[in-house]
């Protein structure tokens, strides 16, 4: 069996046997991702085998996801490989599940960007202001946690270094249902958007039936905005359906002006006075 395949199948038992405790989980694979990262031997053995697939495959680009080489994939995990040459002063971001970091031949050098006070990341609010602590560093071969939704890290490479990454997805219940972005410079919000590709695709829909603007696209966007369980999804609704501009839409809009979200609640209120 593929060394891949065994690694693979050894983090999934780990997830499986501790699912009802997500602590137990966290730290039992953690474990398991700190032993293979010291273990030099089966890290080159599972590269090789890696970079022997990508040859033999190279028309696949299923395993490749921007930058990284998707080494190993499971149910709620996926381990990858990146070869950073510099670092990316881009944008900043929030994320809803557990990343561990390695450096494989160098220490890993990492900052992390901390908010002045703890904020809801439901709802957006553009005075929230982050601080840009001082860089860390941890030795090469050693496991970095990052696993706080309103904790933002960035990797800070000044040489070309291999560095593996093991994301492990938290439980839907602990999960968060939206993504901050910060601006590198001013480190305020620069905007919120859906953390769930369901949700994303569902606010493209919202988006694709305003454009056709027609009467039959008010029926699934009533339904969307009523009882969408994502805010995003009924905020994206409400507003497609104030550029219909239809009379079927206005019990739905009325409706909604006594959501549970503050943002679907302000977008009812604007797509009422914009249809009135």
């Amino acid at each position: 069996m593929k060394l891949k395949t065994q690694l693979s199948e050894k983090i999934q038992r780990l997830i499986d046997e501790n699912r009802s405790d997500w602590p137990a989980t966290v730290l039992a694979v953690q474990a398991e991702f700190s032993g293979l990262v010291r273990d030099s031997a089966t890290v080159k053995a599972l590269l090789l085998e890696r970079l022997t697939e990508v040859k033999e495959y190279k028309d696949d680009k299923s395993e490749l996801v921007g930058n990284d080489i998707i080494l190993v994939r499971g149910e709620g995990f996926a381990i990858s490989l990146r070869y950073a040459e510099s670092t990316v002063n881009s944008n900043l971001a929030t994320n809803s599940d557990v990343f561990f970091i390695a450096a494989l031949d160098r220490p890993l050098k990492y900052r992390c960007f901390t908010p002045v006070q703890r904020f809801d990341l439901n709802v957006f609010d553009p005075e929230v202001q982050l601080i840009e602590q001082l860089p860390d560093e941890a030795p090469a071969m050693s496991v970095v946690k990052f696993d706080d939704a309103q904790t933002l890290f960035e990797i800070l490479v000044d040489q070309p270094s291999k560095i593996m990454r093991l994301v492990l997805s938290k439980p839907p219940t602990l999960q968060t249902t939206q993504l901050w972005s910060f601006s590198r410079q001013t480190l305020r919000p620069l905007g919120m958007s859906a953390s769930h590709y369901r949700d994303t695709a569902a606010v493209h829909v919202c988006e694709a039936l305003a454009e056709i603007s027609s009467d039959t696209s008010v029926a699934p966007l009533t339904q969307l905005a009523a009882a969408a369980p994502s805010h995003f999804v009924r905020w994206a609704a409400i507003k497609a359906l104030a550029n219909i501009d239809a009379d079927l839409a206005l019990p739905v809009i009325v409706s909604a002006q006594a959501d549970i979200h503050p943002h679907v609640r302000s977008a009812a209120l604007a797509a009422e006075q914009q249809l009135i």
